[in-house]
This record gives structure tokens, C-alpha cells and sequence, in this order.
């Protein structure tokens, strides 16, 4: 499995809102814009011979300002879509990509992303602030947010009234939004 953090290039990649048009059969297609792009950087990707990454990642990605309104989570997806349709990633789910920042960067053209492979944890697992500098992060422990165990991963989100749910089930009583619900039934 490759560890190492690589840094790729691209032209820039075209925002979210103009890859897919409307078909005149129905459905999406991908624009003209779009096709053009991806065979350029997928050619200017393969150039850089990245290497294939197994398992989770963290994607940061860098793009050049191209207007004072733009959104840059909107340049994400089609060099993300790219970095998986060459294998350089699995995939792009949440299983595979633990994290993904975005941020401009003034005087420069196209976009970069750094690919940083997590390191897994006991367990098989993978933490996404594994591998991140404590400057970064701070206080690790910090990084638990409140009503959430500590070890559980990100994206197990659990609710307040779960865990308060959880809680009075295990003390044998029921909580007091489950007897609503149960008297809602029999009134029905």
C-alpha cells in the first residue's frame, strides 16, 4: 500500500454546475466543457504517473482564483470524479474519502489536490485525524465532539436523543419521546 502523500496537477477543472446538461431524450449527459476537460487533465494526470492508492484517503485540493465570487467546492468534483476513473483512488465515497478541503490560491492556474493515505488504526479502522500534525488538530482528544463516544469514527453521528434513548433503555426505563410515540400508536 503507498503511504506517501502525492501532490497532483490539473488545468482547471470546470464547476459542478456546467458538467451534465440536459439530454433532449431525457436524462443527463456530460457537457462539451466537461469532455474536453477530463481528456486533457486525464492525459496531463497520467503524465504525472501517479501512483494508485488503496484505501481511505483525505483529499485537500488547491485551486487557482478564477473570480472574487466563485465557490470553490464547485472545482471538487470533476478532478475527484478524474483521480477515480484513472484509479489513482477506489473511489469517492465516504468509506474511501475520509475528509475533503478546498481553498484558493491567488496568482496561480489550474488546481492541485494532496492525496494523503490514512494509516489504519487498531481494529482495521481508519480515523480521518490520523496522520495530521497536532498544530493542525490540537488536542486530539478535542476532536470527539460532545454527545459522541470516544474512539467512534466520523460519520457514525448519533443524536442526543439517541444516546439519551440508549441510555434510559439500558437503566430499564423507557425515554419519555418513546412513550409519546407508543400513546401516538394506540390512539390511532
Amino acid at each position: 500500500m503507498n503511504t506517501a502523500q502525492q501532490r497532483l496537477w490539473v488545468p482547471p477543472p470546470p464547476s459542478t454546475n456546467n458538467l451534465f446538461e440536459n439530454s433532449i431524450t431525457g436524462g443527463r449527459r456530460l457537457t462539451q466543457e466537461y469532455q474536453r476537460w477530463r481528456t486533457e487533465a486525464g492525459w496531463e494526470l497520467k503524465a504525472q504517473r501517479p501512483r494508485a492508492v488503496a484505501g481511505p484517503v483525505t483529499l485537500d485540493f488547491f485551486h487557482g482564483v478564477r473570480s472574487p465570487l466563485a465557490d470553490c467546492s464547485n472545482f471538487v468534483k470533476a478532478f475527484e470524479d478524474l483521480l477515480v476513473e484513472l484509479c489513482v483512488i477506489e473511489g469517492d465515497s465516504a468509506e474511501i474519502v475520509k475528509r475533503v478541503s478546498s481553498g484558493w490560491v491567488p496568482d496561480f492556474y489550474g488546481s492541485v489536490v494532496h492525496i494523503t493515505p490514512l494509516i489504519a488504526t487498531e481494529g482495521g479502522g481508519a480515523r480521518w485525524w490520523v496522520g495530521f500534525d497536532a498544530d493542525v488538530l490540537g488536542n486530539t482528544q478535542a476532536t470527539v465532539p460532545s454527545g459522541r463516544r470516544q474512539g467512534q469514527k466520523t460519520g457514525e453521528g448519533v443524536s442526543e436523543v439517541t444516546l439519551r434513548r440508549r441510555k434510559a433503555a439500558a437503566a430499564g426505563r423507557p425515554h419519555p419521546s418513546m412513550l409519546k410515540a407508543k400513546a401516538r400508536k394506540k390512539s390511532e
